[in-house]
């Protein structure tokens, strides 16, 4: 069942118009203030997810080593808008391949079998094949060989023939391949950005035992030691004396001169290792993980929901909206969190998936140079009638797409917001729709999509010459 509830899917892809390596995408509406956008009105069965999932399985690696993301995941910065465009008949280069993670956002968003097929079509040719590994991985070297990137192969084998002999659900395979061993694959979910974390709630959104597998080779080859050590350290196993709210620990990593002068090269996650490799940043790290309160796993994933999308939508100078690419996967990662969690029965397998999730923020935080965070940027106060008009976009955006929304981080960002939103309206539950959306959080996030919707144009963060900055203090 999609979890955009009944909304319809977001582009409108005729697949006879994909030629020479673009896409047409037929637009109607206006790039207007009315946010007129156009709906797609075809509908499909999961047969058709599923069939080009498959397609991408057999024979493309996860691992994509010439790309900028190393992965084939999410498209990054994929189209280039052609000057002679004109409304209805749009022109687009795409330049990064398709993957499990950018069919299931489409998925989540409702597309037609067209737009699968037309966006798989041209994007598969960029990806490499699988490659056969050294050697096989069994239960007595699997461990040995975590983030051996050359074992894609191996590893995928392995959970698949593991998964198929648990006499479980799949769903409850995946728990116990996850927390199972000296070196749990849980700790594996944090590495590569929170890819493999991605990877898994999609598998459990859309039940899709292949997807499953997928997770559990990412988590393998994406498997980091600085995490895990972080993650497993000794003084976790005791309460901190004065446990604290993401919020007031952000605060004081903002202002901790620890962390000065570790991303000498400027933003961008790939250089995370930096922080590890610096004792007195990785001991700040560990301080802040130990800090934060624990104690009631609810009101935490709501706390960094809100965090998440306040450090999306409220990190630029004023009047200078800018988005940044690694905290705009932060609201991805937390609904993917708030997805996972029930499936955990044990408390302490809980505070792992959180505290992971939490690691994730602090470092990309630090990655981006740590920007001012400034609640009122975004954190104004709507009208009713204001209220209503932003609901609508938002729907609106979510059932169809102008044409800059061809990429697959920007459409998974909404997505996650309205899935965050939806999550606080149902928590309270109301006859009264509006009110329960302007009296909690549902409105922070509603803010923060309508801020994408309305400004947004590319990603930021990257750390690439003449990109846009966020408000860093100097």
């Amino acid at each position: 069942m999609p979890l955009s509830r009944g909304m319809p899917g977001p582009w409108s892809i005729s697949p006879s118009l994909v030629t020479s390596g673009r896409v047409y995408l037929n637009i109607a509406g206006s790039h207007s203030p009315n946010h007129n956008i156009a709906m797609a009105s075809e509908y499909r069965s999961r047969s058709d997810f599923n069939r080009l999932l498959f397609k991408v399985h057999i024979v493309k690696a996860l691992l994509q080593p010439q790309l900028p993301t190393g992965h084939n995941e999410l498209p990054t910065a994929c189209i280039a808008l052609h000057d002679n465009c004109l409304p209805g008949s749009c022109t687009y280069s795409v330049t990064n391949s398709v993957s499990p993670q950018a069919l299931a956002t489409l998925e989540h968003l409702r597309a037609s079998p067209g737009q699968l097929e037309a966006v798989y079509e041209l994007m598969i040719r960029d990806l490499r094949g699988k490659t056969i590994s050294p050697s096989p991985i069994d239960s007595t070297n699997k461990d040995r060989l975590l983030g051996h990137q050359n074992y894609e192969t191996a590893y995928m084998t392995y959970y698949m023939m593991q998964a198929n002999l648990l006499p479980v659900s799949w769903k409850d395979r995946a728990v116990i391949l996850l927390l199972e061993g000296p070196k749990p694959l849980i700790y594996g979910l944090f590495g590569g950005h929170g890819r493999p974390l991605i990877h898994l709630s999609d598998a459990i959104e859309l039940a899709n035992p292949i997807m499953l597998s997928q997770a559990l080779t990412l988590a393998s080859l994406n498997y980091s030691a600085d995490i895990h050590e972080v993650l497993t350290h000794p003084v976790l196993e005791q309460q901190h004396n004065d446990p604290r709210d993401p919020s007031f620990i952000i605060d004081r990593v903002s202002f901790d001169g620890r962390l000065s002068g570790v991303m000498k090269s400027g933003p961008g996650f790939r250089d995370v290792d930096n922080i590890f490799a610096l004792r007195v940043a990785k001991d700040a790290i560990i301080e802040y993980v130990h800090q934060l309160d624990v104690r009631d796993p609810d009101r935490l994933v709501r706390q960094l929901s809100e965090l998440s999308s306040t450090m999306l939508s409220a990190t630029h100078k004023p009047d200078q909206p800018a988005f940044d690419y690694h905290l705009g996967r932060l609201p991805t990662l937390i609904n993917s969190i708030r997805l996972l969690l029930p499936d955990l029965e044990d408390p302490a397998h809980k505070t792992i998936l959180l505290r992971g999730f939490w690691l994730i923020m602090l470092l990309t935080y630090i990655t981006q140079l740590r920007p001012v965070i400034d609640p009122a940027l975004s954190h104004r106060m709507l009208t009713v009638d204001e209220m209503e008009t932003t609901l609508a976009t938002v729907k609106q955006a979510l059932a169809g797409a102008r044409e800059r929304w061809a990429d697959m981080d920007f459409l998974r960002a909404l997505r996650s917001l309205w899935e965050l939103s939806e999550a606080e309206r149902r928590r309270l539950g109301t006859s009264n729709e509006m009110e329960l959306y302007l009296q909690t959080s549902s409105e922070l996030y509603l803010r923060a999509a309508l801020k994408l919707i309305d400004h947004w144009e590319k990603w930021t963060g990257r750390g690439e010459q003449g990109e846009e900055t966020l408000n860093i203090r100097i």
